[in-house]
């Protein structure tokens, strides 16, 4: 007979790597079934409002994610986030890069890499009516870490490259990130906060790294919060000029986390808001916008995303006519692109009083 024993410290270990085998699920839930018992939120693609969902596989990278998509001369650009595992540490590791798309989404050249700080995350890019292309993200400050903002011009060269002269960082002193970029009359404007109240700043008042500011002069006006019962509102792409109702308006996508039986959601919606200032809300979706598939990537997903989360993160947008087209993040592992009808998401919304 051979007799086993273990000591002390190996039951333990054993004991520990049980527990995590237990607390971590082996497969995402699917959340259509979810939906239907604990929501009950109707399909964006039954009511119309989201008209196609593509998803972007990037030759050489195994988990992209939280992409922005930029129109460029000939297709699109589409910025990415990509974890770098080959570097000590993970989730604060990444690496930036960037793919030229074709009119129906699929990969022409790339990827492509920009020269930044490993900690730069989720940029959101758009371009000014004078052709200036800006790329908004957040990374760790060296003094602090703390998440702060920082703002990226480039340029769109002949060969259809993005190519970055200049990276600013922007210091609020707090720990910042999700800020929604737009453009007013050529100068850039920054939404940096939904939640208590829709508070936009101006360029002109943001701050160096070696300044103290608050932020005090800003546009602050009435949440958009007040009937949107998924969590509290977090930025996400920048806003874009559309005509409602007749006259010019923004319209942004944004998320929420909301937690349900020790589930994370991450849900989105649009909001409108007016086309001058002090650009206050007019219009904030129903619902969430739900579609099938936006919490499912593949067989094999990133590591860094816990089972429990699901996550489905808009951070790019841009407007073709009456379409919109929408770049999520799902994840932490994949890139989708969904196209949406705007008159019946215009619709589908409702006014903020």
């Amino acid at each position: 007979m051979i007799r086993i024993i273990f000591s002390k410290p190996i039951i333990l270990l054993l004991l520990l790597v049980q527990s995590c085998q237990i607390a971590e699920p082996s497969e995402r839930p699917e959340f259509e079934p979810l939906n239907a018992r604990l929501f009950k939120i109707d399909s964006a693609q039954e009511k119309g409002v989201v008209t196609s969902v593509s998803s972007v596989a990037i030759t050489g990278v195994k988990f992209p994610f939280n992409a922005s998509i930029l129109k460029n001369r000939k297709g699109y650009f589409l910025i990415f986030r990509e974890i770098d595992f080959t570097s000590k540490g993970s989730y604060n590791f990444n690496k930036t890069g960037y793919v030229t798309l074709n009119d129906s989404f699929k990969v022409k050249e790339g990827p492509f890499y920009f020269n930044v700080d490993a900690t730069l995350e989720d940029v959101r890019a758009l371009s000014g009516p004078s052709g200036r292309v800006v790329l908004v993200g957040n990374h760790l400050a060296k003094k602090t870490s703390n998440r702060e903002m920082v703002l990226i011009e480039a340029i769109e060269t002949n060969k259809e490259r993005l190519q970055i002269f200049k990276i600013k960082p922007i210091n609020s002193q707090l720990d910042e990130k999700n800020w929604s970029p737009f453009f007013y009359e050529d100068e850039l404007f920054l939404t940096y906060n939904l939640e208590t109240t829709h508070k936009v700043i101006s360029e002109g008042l943001l701050c160096d790294p070696s300044d103290k500011c608050s932020f005090e002069n800003k546009y602050a006006y009435q949440s958009p919060a007040t009937t949107w019962t998924w969590g509290k509102l977090r930025g996400g792409t920048p806003a874009k000029e559309v005509m409602v109702d007749g006259r010019k308006s923004y319209l942004s996508f944004f998320h929420s986390v909301h937690r349900s039986e020790g589930l994370v959601f991450y849900f989105m919606g649009a909001l409108i808001f007016e086309g001058q200032p002090p650009f206050r809300v007019l219009k904030i979706s129903k619902a969430p916008i739900v579609f099938d598939g936006m919490y499912r990537c593949g067989a094999v997903e990133s590591p860094i995303l816990r089972k429990d989360w699901l996550v489905s993160y808009p951070v790019g947008l841009e407007i073709e006519g009456d379409e919109g087209v929408l770049s999520l993040g799902v994840n932490d592992s994949c890139i989708k692109i969904i196209t949406l009808d705007l008159p019946a998401l215009f619709n589908s919304m409702k006014y903020i009083k």
